[in-house]
């Protein structure tokens, strides 16, 4: 059975990878990824760790769009092993959600150190947000 503080901190760590601080971080982006970290993307094709780090390190600073994301699910593989399932989509200016997918990331532990070394994104319909008025 999954620690409910792990669990939180999984979740805390993903949803960081969401934030861009954290994005315009490298060296924060490199230690939450480890040496081995692949990702299938939503578009399909598969990144190694070289490649996202690159990637993040040529987004604009600040974005005018942010990542809305739900339904945490978190799966014990083995010890320090854990599946995090979420649905997420990417939240407009204007409110509108785009780009829905269905996510999956792998995290290791290594000693009191989480790090992802997978993550993928399948585009999915679009679903229903509980979004908080604003």
């Amino acid at each position: 059975m999954l620690d409910a503080a792990i669990a939180t901190r999984l979740i805390e760590l993903e949803t960081a990878l969401h934030q861009p601080a954290t994005r315009q971080d490298a060296a924060q982006v490199s230690a939450l990824l480890a040496d081995d970290f692949c990702e299938i993307g939503y578009s399909g094709r598969l990144y190694d760790r070289a490649i996202v780090l690159a990637a993040l390190a040529a987004e604009p600073a600040a974005p005018a769009t942010s990542v809305y994301a739900d339904q945490f699910v978190l799966t014990l593989l083995a010890p320090g092993l854990v599946l995090l399932t979420y649905r997420s989509a990417t939240l407009e200016s204007d409110g509108a959600l785009i780009r829905h997918a269905l996510r999956s990331s792998v995290w290791r532990q290594r000693a009191a150190h989480w790090q992802m070394v997978f993550h993928q994104g399948t585009p999915t319909a679009p679903f229903q947000a509980d979004l908080p008025a604003g």
